[in-house]
């Protein structure tokens, strides 16, 4: 490994610099086997391999049979890990998917943006000393996630004729329709343009030699897309003098081992730590089966030494590196300057290996600098995107002033012309005249505020429907949750015999509806060392019982109610279960909404008060079926929600889904940070478990933390006279900075 200590910028380039381009290398000999294997079709294929790879397989398209027996054959251990792999890869990229964007660009267009998978995708895994049997994983998953029709899998033979076969049962497990026994050129181009037993496919996916990755580029001229250009695999370890040597070295030779060609760097602010690292490789080295491969890679891996972090970050996003490794002090602020890098890995317990095999995310991503404008496979890369708009008379009529200025400044006269000969000869909007209404035409804080908003509230009806995934008539909205609790009792509790089972501690509002209405509630007690059990609820379910009350994740404990107790409530009587879901964002588990949507006897309270920040509009909503629906909006006053209300529900649900998301992510972070800061401290029992924005914590000495959260102004809630909460006090996840204030005061305190 070379040194360059603080090496001027005008050689920057030079030090970034890879291997030449693949294409103008063996170009011509790559299009010669395309063209061949468009022509002469399977034959062709066969004929390639057998000379490229010096065997016959028995099968140009592996029989379902063969693949069936290496997933028998495949041994234990290796089926359990590629089970768990399966599953990281498949939280992860499941969690990418992405309702369709509608907005309401005027009065009357309605543009959305809407995602389609492609049809079919081809898969390309290498063989060799080292087949990436991951790589099945890392490509087929998300293709499948993505909903591509077809998935056809090339990859060449060993020495037998056959495949590797733990390949071959990877396939199966994730699977690929079709398995194709063929490698390099060849196999690129009959998964680019089909031949007699080889479909054809929209895009093609995967690592590969020179060959492949030339092969890549030509058919891409075609219309065939590609993952992303690719070459040989890299690391770069940005690292300052805090690093440990011997996991830098072991993540240096970790990506040495793929190949003679692969690139390692290590970037740093600490001369010493080259030295270390360097002593570190050769003690590894010794242990490596593929010494002689990472040794010939290492001839060409460098050390840039730089005096600041700052150029050091400076060169890191000049050579855009395929793996980034940050271990540096600050490294989250750090990974937040990087601009290019495929993926990115921070402190020393993220090996890149992690991410190559189990973490999630995934492993194939651009390499040779092309991380700098190009991203790794996501679930939208095995999608595309087509926008759908809508006008109606009114919404063209609308735009079609500008539609036709600008036309006609472009000299695209049929372009005005299609506007006008919709127009019936007005270019004017005309809004109705209202002089049906009771209220004067302009308030005090203008004309849309002064009229009474839409009583049937579709446009945010239409919102949240596109948000949930559920439609319009399984959806009713309120002045808060308040409002939709009340008027969820009201409806249900008509015969003065009904009773409402609620499990305890819960949400005050319940049994104040309860109350309101003259209904009787049936407590039901939390178990000791339990807080809520499905047997006990069953238990106290009455003929006359009419609505079993539940809040999951729970206020003020925070548990969640698993899907499957609600269900058995539901099997084994005959209440309507009512599950407010109002800190449901916070939680691990899915909301119930789509299974309302469709099931009788459950409904689901949201609101947008608690992870959306909305808590002043006082907006809720709910999910039913239909006829549950139909009758809440019965019941319903009809202004209950103002127009400022609606407005900035109906912005929020459009716009801000991924702000929400960011800022869920960063409380649940700070949630779990503050219950393992607090389960150390001495005045602190117990912190029970959370999956929402708050934690209930039974103090040893509650008199005295009240005490000196009351002097100290520090506000949390007192939740000491709830069934099973003594000497609890519910904490929010406040900022880091309010935190930490109150770890100061209770630090002290025994």
């Amino acid at each position: 490994m070379t040194i360059d200590i603080n090496p001027d910028r005008s050689r920057w380039q030079d030090l970034c610099a890879r291997p030449a381009d693949t294409l103008e290398r063996i170009g011509e000999h790559v299009r010669d086997i395309i063209d061949t294997v468009r022509r002469d079709g399977d034959a062709a294929v066969e004929s390639f391999t057998a000379r490229f790879d010096g065997v016959t397989p028995p099968y140009l398209v592996i029989p379902p049979t063969v693949l069936d027996e290496a997933l028998r054959d495949l041994p234990p251990d290796v089926r359990h890990a590629i089970t768990v792999a399966s599953h990281t890869i498949r939280s992860f990229h499941a969690a990418q998917a992405r309702p369709p964007v509608v907005v309401r660009t005027v009065p009357g267009v309605v543009c959305r943006l809407e995602t389609r998978p492609l049809s079919a995708v081809g898969i390309y895994i290498p063989g060799g000393s080292a087949p990436l049997v991951s790589t099945v994983l890392m490509l087929a998953i998300p293709a499948r996630l993505a909903g591509v029709g077809t998935i056809v899998l090339a990859t060449p033979p060993s020495a037998d004729g056959l495949p590797d076969r733990t390949v071959l049962a990877a396939a199966r497990l994730c699977g690929v329709d079709t398995v194709v026994c063929a490698g390099g050129a060849q196999a690129i181009a009959a998964m680019a343009y089909g031949t007699e037993r080889i479909p054809s496919v929209r895009l093609i996916a995967g690592p590969g030699n020179a060959w492949v990755t030339a092969a890549k580029q030509v058919v891409s001229a075609d219309g065939i897309a590609i993952d992303m250009p690719a070459g040989p695999s890299e690391v770069l370890v940005l690292a300052d003098d805090g690093a440990r040597a011997e996991f830098i070295a072991a993540d240096l030779l970790a990506q040495a081992e793929h190949g003679i060609d692969s690139q390692v760097m290590l970037v740093t602010t600490s001369a010493r730590l080259y030295q270390d690292v360097n002593d570190a490789i050769q003690r590894q080295l010794a242990a490596l089966p593929r010494r002689a491969i990472a040794e010939r890679a290492l001839e060409n891996s460098r050390c840039v030494v730089f005096d600041t972090m700052e150029a050091a970050l400076d060169f890191t996003n000049a050579y855009a590196p395929e793996h980034l490794i940050i271990m540096a002090d600050g490294d989250e602020g750090l990974s937040a300057r990087i601009a290019t890098a495929g993926s990115i890995f921070l402190g020393e317990f993220t090996p890149e290996s992690l991410g190559d095999y189990a973490s999630g995310t995934n492993h194939t991503l651009p390499t040779g600098g092309w991380a700098a404008v190009a991203s790794g496979v996501t679930l939208d890369t095995f999608r595309r995107t087509v926008t759908v708009q809508r006008a109606d008379a009114d919404g063209l009529a609308r735009l079609s002033q500008t539609v036709v200025t600008l036309a006609r400044a472009e000299g695209l006269e049929a372009h005005a012309q299609a506007v006008l000969v919709r127009s019936t000869g007005t270019l004017a909007y005309t809004p109705p005249t209202v002089l049906h209404a009771n209220e004067v035409p302009n308030g005090v804080l203008g004309a849309a505020i002064g009229r009474y908003p839409d009583p049937s509230r579709q446009a945010v009806l239409a919102a949240l429907s596109d948000y949930a995934g559920v439609p319009t008539d399984t959806l009713a909205v309120g002045n808060g949750s308040d409002e939709l609790i009340d008027l969820v009792v009201r409806t249900s509790c008509r015969d003065a015999e009904c009773s409402i089972v609620l499990p305890e501690p819960t949400f005050i509002m319940y049994r104040h509806a309860a109350q309101l209405n003259g209904t009787r509630v049936i407590p039901v007690p939390p178990r000791s060392g339990r807080w809520w059990n499905v047997d006990d609820v069953l238990a106290a379910v009455e003929p006359s019982t009419a609505l079993i009350l539940l809040c999951s994740p729970n206020n003020p404990v925070g548990y969640g109610i698993p899907a499957a107790d609600v269900i058995r409530l539901l099997e084994k009587t005959t209440a309507t279960i009512v599950v407010d879901e109002a800190y449901v964002e916070f939680s691990d588990a899915p909301s119930l909404v789509p299974l309302a949507a469709t099931t009788d006897r459950l409904i689901v309270l949201r609101t947008l008060s608690k992870a959306w920040g909305l808590a002043s509009l006082r907006f809720g909503w709910m999910c039913a079926t239909p006829q549950r629906i139909a009758t809440i909006r019965g019941a319903q006053a009809p202004f209950t929600n103002s127009e400022w209300t609606l407005q900035a529900v109906e912005w929020a649900l459009r716009t801000q889904h991924d702000t929400v998301q960011q800022t869920v992510a960063d409380v649940r972070t700070r949630r779990e940070t503050l219950l393992h800061r607090l389960q150390s401290l001495p005045c602190v029992e117990a912190v029970e478990p959370s999956q929402a924005n708050f934690l209930l914590v039974r103090f040893r000495s509650f008199e005295a933390v009240c005490s000196a959260l009351e002097d100290a102004a520090v506000l949390v809630r007192d939740r000491s006279a709830e069934p099973g909460c003594d000497r609890c006090l519910r904490i929010s996840i406040g900022t880091s900075d309010e935190l930490q204030r109150l770890i100061t005061i209770l630090e002290p305190l025994p």
